[in-house]
């Protein structure tokens, strides 16, 4: 890979800046419809208006068992010929990803079947599961890998109905600045740089001029910023308490602090970074060691 002589990797960022919050919410975002199915389409090596007709999120829940942890799909999607489904996973084991893949594929297979239709089977929409992995899947070195369900010796596909796709983001963040820059503007790559990489002066230049990663930085920037999405406090009700005699500021600054470690846990369990966390909520050393 070429080296970036004025912008290094240490300034370029790796630590994941686009934690699994933030991904959803901004793919789920309608004003991102088009930055989703760019995604898509870059994955599935198409141009957008190959997918874009009829495409539209769908409201439904695709669970596991109620004792899984991110029991919940991320985000599902529908055109006239497939169903989509994306999985932000970071830092989980290959195996618990294998077993969401093949639960949320089985549960959108039976959400289409309904008992008593004659060929039903043959109007089942084929799936396709795309993981955005913070994590090599296959250990390849690739950033990119496809699955389907073959027969052993003939290595011929056993159906058409579904297809996993393994995006590796360990891989896109030890990519050059350079190295991205030069790539066209809807490939994969530059698509989901903004996944990998938290300094802001490298995205500035990065997607300058570009329409639609502009609007995407925007929405991150955004979205980054307002942490108090996570709190479990509710400021509406603090103001309603007592404490809100002694004033505004101090009645709310009061129920920060009751509630400040269990806000940290929460946001840390949610895939924000601790030190991020630490630093936005003012810890002091008593309260670092309780994390």
């Amino acid at each position: 890979m070429t080296k970036d002589t004025t912008i290094t990797k240490e300034k370029k960022g790796t630590k994941k800046f686009l934690r699994d919050y933030y991904a959803t919410k901004l793919l789920r975002d309608k004003d991102s419809k088009d930055y989703l199915i760019a995604i898509i389409a870059a994955a599935l090596k198409l141009e957008p208006k190959d997918i874009e007709e009829d495409f539209e999120l769908v409201d439904i829940k695709l669970g596991l068992s109620e004792n899984s942890k991110n029991s919940e799909a991320d985000l599902v999607a529908q055109n006239k010929d497939f169903y989509y489904n994306i999985e932000i996973n970071y830092s989980v084991h290959k195996i618990e990803t294998d077993y969401k893949n093949i639960s949320y594929i089985c549960a959108l297979v039976l959400k289409q079947l309904k008992p008593g239709k004659i060929n039903r089977y043959k109007d089942l929409k084929p799936i396709i599961q795309i993981n955005l992995n913070d994590y090599d899947q296959f250990k390849d070195e690739r950033f990119i890998y496809v699955s389907r369900y073959f027969e052993e010796e003939s290595m011929k596909p056993r159906d058409n109905l579904t297809k996993i796709i393994d995006i590796n983001l360990e891989y896109l963040s030890e990519l050059e600045y350079t190295d991205v820059k030069k790539l066209k503007e809807n490939s994969l790559e530059r698509l989901l740089y903004i996944f990998v990489c938290e300094d802001k002066l490298v995205l500035d230049g990065l997607y300058v001029g570009d329409i639609l990663m502009e609007k995407i930085k925007s929405k991150l920037y955004d979205l980054s910023s307002n942490i108090d999405d996570y709190f479990y406090y509710d400021k509406e009700e603090l103001l309603k308490e007592e404490s809100y005699s002694l004033g505004v500021e101090h009645g709310i600054e009061k129920g920060i602090e009751k509630n400040r470690i269990e806000n940290a846990k929460a946001l840390i369990a949610n895939g924000i970074d601790k030190n991020f966390v630490i630093k936005t909520l003012k810890l002091n050393d008593k309260e670092i060691e309780e994390l």
